[in-house]
């Protein structure tokens, strides 16, 4: 959702449109009965209040009306470099994408719209503390920094709101500001933090290595409040 909403900020959509975010809804002939989490309907509300609620249906709409090769090609401008899958679900997470690419990406929003390759060694010295290799920055700016400054906002939002960052919200408690969104697949197949302060990007992905089996907890479905929200909370909060 995240990058489906830099792909319309792009496209020149506001985060303050108003969209009817009832549940369920048809939103194209091969997606004809798209519910929110729970089946919750919300009304009217705006673009960012519906990424702070997490919107099924308000997205559902967003990238069906800006299409799914605008959501590709800013994927791929952002850093991630998996193909996203040509169909309208892909808006939601149904692309399958590495922890690697989704910390470049979110990354690229943080430092003002700027790409920067991941490195693993920025520098190595000899025994004698001698400098023999120092990483140069490459960063290119690929998003207009104004846009940057305005989707890190809605992202900060969703943080305050604390509707599904609730426990990042309550726990986290470094004196600075923090963007992010949770994402939850199917069935607890897979649950995501993505979250960033100024200084530092940090996600964290629960799930299966192999296949979409979910992940249980007391025999039930987990959440991201039990599982990716505390890891990065507890990582960030040292840090």
């Amino acid at each position: 959702k995240t990058f489906t909403l830099l792909a319309a900020m792009l496209d020149g959509m506001s985060p303050t449109v108003m969209l009817n975010c009832s549940s369920p809804m048809y939103i194209s002939p091969g997606w004809p009965n798209l519910e929110n989490y729970g089946n919750n309907n919300y009304g009217y509300i705006s673009l960012a209040r519906a990424t702070e609620l997490s919107s099924n249906t308000a997205y559902g709409q967003v990238i069906e009306a800006i299409g799914i090769e605008k959501l590709q090609q800013t994927a791929l401008l952002v850093g991630i470099d998996t193909p996203v899958k040509p169909v309208l679900a892909s808006s939601l997470g149904s692309t399958e994408v590495t922890p690697l690419e989704m910390c470049e990406g979110y990354s690229t929003i943080a430092s003002g719209g700027v790409h920067r390759n991941p490195v693993a060694i920025t520098r190595i010295e000899d025994r004698n503390g001698n400098v023999v290799y120092e990483h140069q920055d490459d960063g290119e700016q690929v998003v207009d920094s104004a846009i940057a400054e305005d989707i890190t906002e809605v992202l900060e939002g969703v943080f305050n709101a604390g509707y599904t960052t609730s426990y990042v919200n309550a726990y986290f408690n470094a004196n600075q500001p923090v963007a992010g969104k949770t994402g939850t697949a199917d069935d607890a197949a897979d649950l995501w933090f993505c979250g960033f302060t100024p200084q530092l990007t940090t996600v964290v992905w629960m799930g299966h290595r192999q296949g979409n089996d979910p992940v249980l907890i007391y025999g039930r479905y987990a959440e991201t409040y039990e599982t990716s929200q505390p890891i990065w909370t507890d990582y960030m909060n040292t840090v």
